[in-house]
């Protein structure tokens, strides 16, 4: 079965943020968190500057988690709601008041990221990415029984990422296991290059592969639905599979029952 794969699909998610656009936006939610963080007279400037966002969300921040790497989707969600508010506060209210904060360096940063187009931008773009990432996560975090599930959702999931980038039809036709013979820099734009980190590190560790994955599959209740002669071959071979935890008795009964 190889390492655990929720981590391999978190890491990838990570592997995005260390590009620097992505890098920058992290700086840019970890100063605004400081910044409000323990002053509670800044919270109440924010809520004067916002009129009308609501106070709720405005006086509090999500804050990001660096080593868990999706909770800067609820903490994106989060400041794109306080926008307004935080380009007020920051560009005219602040600067109007003459207050002595402008004169720090965390004011300039923030400063310098709301003032730029793309911060909202690379916002959305983690917000949208991550809740693909965030989903996957969450289905399989289940007392259910779900591996016979898994490797479809494994395939969803890298298609998702690479229909982002790609057309459909640079996939169409190709098996599961293809999609990592797909060579993503030939084929990229310069604009979908931040895609790249992200697919490229899933590609190189989702097991496609895994024949064992593949195969139970077959367990699905939908499977059951297709004719026999078309499914028994591949029960044979997960039997095969499992001989060393299954006994030969157990294996015959299942075909039989199959």
């Amino acid at each position: 079965m190889g390492t655990c794969n929720l981590h391999i699909v978190h890491n990838a998610f990570g592997e995005g943020l260390q590009l620097d656009a992505f890098a920058s936006i992290i700086d840019f939610l970890e100063d605004i968190d400081i910044w409000f963080k323990k002053y509670p007279s800044r919270k109440e400037d924010l809520t004067i500057s916002s009129q009308y966002v609501d106070e709720e969300v405005v006086c509090n921040t999500l804050r990001y988690v660096s080593n868990r790497w999706l909770s800067v989707v609820p903490s994106c969600e989060r400041i794109l709601k306080m926008y307004p508010a935080l380009k007020q506060h920051f560009l005219i209210d602040l600067v109007g008041n003459k207050s002595d904060l402008i004169k720090t360096e965390r004011y300039k940063r923030i400063r310098s990221a709301l003032k730029s187009h793309l911060t909202p931008a690379y916002i959305h773009f983690l917000v949208s990415v991550g809740k693909i990432f965030d989903n996957f996560l969450r289905f399989l975090q289940s007392d259910k029984t779900l591996i016979h599930l898994f490797y479809d959702e494994m395939s969803n999931i890298v298609r998702k990422l690479l229909f982002r980038f790609i057309s459909m039809e640079s996939c169409r036709g190709k098996k599961d296991e293809d999609l990592l013979e797909i060579p993503l820099k030939s084929i990229m734009v310069k604009e979908n290059l931040k895609y790249l980190d992200v697919t490229s590190y899933l590609l190189k560790k989702v097991p496609l592969k895994n024949q064992l994955l593949k195969s139970i599959q077959v367990l699905h209740p939908v499977a059951r639905k297709e004719p026999v002669n078309k499914t028994i071959g591949v029960v044979k071979r997960l039997t095969k599979m499992l001989s060393h935890c299954v006994q030969q008795k157990e294996m015959d009964k299942i075909l039989d029952e199959w």
